[in-house]
Parts: C-alpha cells; structure tokens; sequence
C-alpha cells in the first residue's frame, strides 16, 4: 500500500510540474511562516507585503520601476503614411519604438498620405481600424500601406474617436474620399442612445451623432461608415461618454451557480461605478445550516486607504466597513474586487447570500442616501446525490467516481463527495469502484 501512495504522489508532482507555468524572472521572498513578504523585479520594482496577527494583508506598497515593455512599430508595401499612439509616444515617421507600462492599453492609428491606401496591420491586429493592443510583452506590430490606383477612392472619416460629455450632446463628423472616383457611402449604429443624423451619401459630407442623457458609467459606442469599393473600408468610430456626475456604486455578489456539500468555494464581493466613495458599511447575511463563511480577505489594493477596512464573520452575517477619515476616499470604476468570502457548502439547499437593509454607501460627512446604486445578492445551490455510484454528485457515474471510491479504500483524503452514493447502503469502497468502473466501460453489471 505505501508504494501505491508513493507512485500516486509521484505522478501528482509530475503533473503539477507539467502544467505550472513559467514565472517571470522575479525573486520571491518569504517570511519564516511561509507568507509571501517581497517580490523583487529585474526592473527595480519591489511589492511589499505586510500582515496582521492572524495573518491577513494588511498593506500592499510598490516602490521603484514598474515592469514595462516594448513596442515596436514598422512599415511595409509600395505606399507611405505614419503611424502614432495614444498614450503619445510613437510617430512613426521618425519614432517608431516605445517602452510602456505593464498591461497599458495602447492604440495604434495608421494614416496614409496622399495617393497611398492604408491596407491593413500584420502582427498582432487586423483589419483597417485603430490597433489596440494590451502591453503584456514586448510587441512587434507593422502597418501596410499600398498606392492607391487610378480612379480609386479612399475612405476617411475624422475624427476617428470622440468623447462627449454625460449630458445631451451633438458631435459633427467630416467624411472624405481622399482618392479619386466616386465613392458612395452607408451609416450604420450599434448602440441605443446614440442617433446618426444621416444614413447614406456620396462624396464628401459631414454628419451629427446626438448622445443621450447618460445617468451611468461611462460606457463606449460605436457607429460603421461603409464604402463598398474603396479603400479603408469599413471605418469605426468610437465615441466614448463620460460618467454622470450622479452615477451610483454598483456591488455585487459573485460565485459559482452550485456546488456540492462539503466543498469550500469563493463568494467575490465586487464594485463599480465613477462616485467618489469614502465609506460603506456593508453586511451580507447568509443561512448558516446552509453555508459556513470560513473567512473574509479584503483586497486591500482595491482602495487608496487600506488601512481602514474592517471584517466581521458571525452569526450568519459577514460585514465589510471602510471609512476614510481624511475624505479623499477612492472612484471603484469598472468592475473592482473588494473582498472575497472563503465558504464552505454544509447540506444541500438553495444558499441564499443577500445585504440586509441597513447597509450602506455615502460619501464623507454625507448621509447614506446621498450614493445611490445596486446591492445584488447570489443564490448558490447547494446540490444532493441521487445517483448510486455518484460519489463527486456530478450527476453522472464516470472514472472520477471510481478514483474517489478507490482513494477512499486506501485512506487518502478527499474532498467533496457523497457519503450516501454508496451502491449497498454500507461504506464507499471496491463495490462503488468497481460499479463505477463498469458503467463508464458499458458493461453488463
């Protein structure tokens, strides 16, 4: 039995070997009870951590460069144009490589000069329109430009972005065939508040986009200019509205849709929105014959004074308070982890997670109700076996069964099955194996 164990263990570590993948070349310091305490960067950058008695973060601080990587730009084809960025860095032209932050977004816009088409980029774009690229490594990205032939219309459409306040506003967009010959062009909108004053024409022209009232985040639109024949066709413009001044803080709750008994899962505590926010007093209450919350990690990086975030778990009730005495507070924006909950599925049932009534989202010397906004709750299925042989209530007899019944006989811990999936109302062990083994063979039991 003990060389069972240690084949079985050795095939783990290899697995685990095979699919860790490659870190980037940093040092990793830890502390005597193995926490992580330092992270050291090629580059200069070190992230240090520091923890509480019972060792939660307590502080994420970052000081020297940050990683960063390295963009490169180039041309090819029989025509000319230039190639710049936004952030500003390339113009290329004459500067046709810079070095940007880790995970900057940066987009690329090729344009042709007179009588040159720009064709299309090779590298990590396509298409014709602006390259947006995520700095994640260094990055190699080559624009196309070809001459433009004889009674050959080009397409341009300026500006090719635009951002428009949270009121109701009017934008004016200029169409142009740069090229020769006649160029017939279409309209076309993908988003409900925006409203294009003119659907067709031919030549040059101008249009209006009008903007809704947004009472929201920012959010992003976009309208197609589409000139079959021509060159630089389709175009997209992007126009991008700004938040409301009155926009609420959305939180949410989010986990997996069902789980099994015994088996320990995350509950995510995320928010977004553009409102200044200096305090909140959250309280999530939970049925605990259901459900165990085994502890709460705040994701002090998520706000600009970790320090004063505070947890509670008892009684069914996990709180989450933050207060930032000096009122400078923090903007969520889209989408940010707060907090998660480690939990634990106790019995099957339907595990409702909800914000009682008193919590609450202000500003600082404000009341409650000056942030208004979303608290969404989860409901998490807390699933039961049916089925004789199903041991991991996945709700099919398979060779996963038969692992488990199999670990089960020689003593090795496992974690999230059924106890009462055995086939002969006794202890899990060679029958179940067996019988699982023959179902997913297909043989006659």
């Amino acid at each position: 039995m003990m060389k069972r164990i240690t084949g079985l263990c050795l095939l783990c570590l290899v697995f685990s070997i095979c699919l860790v993948p490659a870190l980037h070349a940093a040092t990793y310091i830890y502390d005597e009870l193995d926490r992580l305490v330092s992270v050291q960067y090629p580059t200069g950058q070190t992230i240090e951590y520091s923890y509480d008695e019972t060792g939660n973060i307590l502080s994420i601080t970052s000081s020297g460069a940050p990683p960063s990587h390295m963009l490169s730009v180039s041309k090819s084809g029989t025509g000319t144009g230039t190639i710049t960025s936004t952030p500003s860095g390339i113009n290329c032209g004459a500067d046709c490589t810079e070095t940007f932050p880790e995970n900057t977004s940066v987009t690329l816009t090729a344009t042709p000069d007179a009588g040159s088409v720009f064709a299309g980029w090779i590298g990590g774009c396509t298409g014709t329109d602006d390259c947006v690229i995520s700095m994640t490594e260094d990055t190699l990205i080559t624009a196309e430009f070809t001459l433009g032939s004889g009674d050959q219309p080009i397409l341009s459409v300026t500006p090719a972005q635009a951002e428009v306040p949270a009121t109701t506003s009017t934008t004016a967009f200029t169409i142009s065939n740069t090229g020769t010959g006649t160029m017939t062009w279409t309209i076309s909108d993908a988003a409900e508040w925006l409203t294009v004053s003119l659907n067709s024409g031919t030549g040059d022209g101008t249009f209006a986009i009008s903007c809704q009232e947004n009472k929201g985040g920012s959010r992003t639109g976009t309208i197609t200019v589409t000139a079959n024949g021509a060159a630089g066709s389709p175009k997209t413009v992007k126009i991008i509205q700004a938040a409301s001044a009155d926009a609420g803080i959305d939180i949410s709750l989010q986990a997996s849709d069902s789980v099994l008994p015994d088996e320990t899962f995350n509950m995510e505590v995320r928010v977004s929105g553009e409102k200044n926010v200096t305090g909140m007093d959250l309280k999530i209450n939970f049925n605990s014959t259901l459900v165990q919350v085994a502890g709460i990690t705040v994701n002090e990086s998520s706000v600009d004074v970790s320090a004063n975030i505070n947890t509670v778990n008892e009684n069914g009730q996990a709180a989450i308070a933050y207060l930032d005495f000096a009122g400078i507070g923090f903007v969520p924006g889209n989408d940010r982890l707060l907090a998660t909950l480690t939990c634990k599925a106790l019995i099957p049932g339907s595990a409702t997670f909800s914000f009682d009534s008193t919590s609450a989202i202000y500003a600082f010397g404000a009341s409650p109700e000056d942030i208004t906004g979303n608290l969404s709750g989860k409901t998490i299925s807390v699933l039961a076996s049916s089925t004789p042989g199903d041991i991991d209530g996945s709700g099919t007899v398979d060779l996963r069964d038969a692992i488990l019944a199999l670990k089960i006989l020689a003593g090795l811990p496992c974690d999230n099955l059924y106890a009462d999936a055995g086939i002969n109302g006794n202890q899990i062990g060679l029958e179940e194996a067996i019988y699982a083994l023959q179902t997913t063979a297909k043989l006659n039991r």
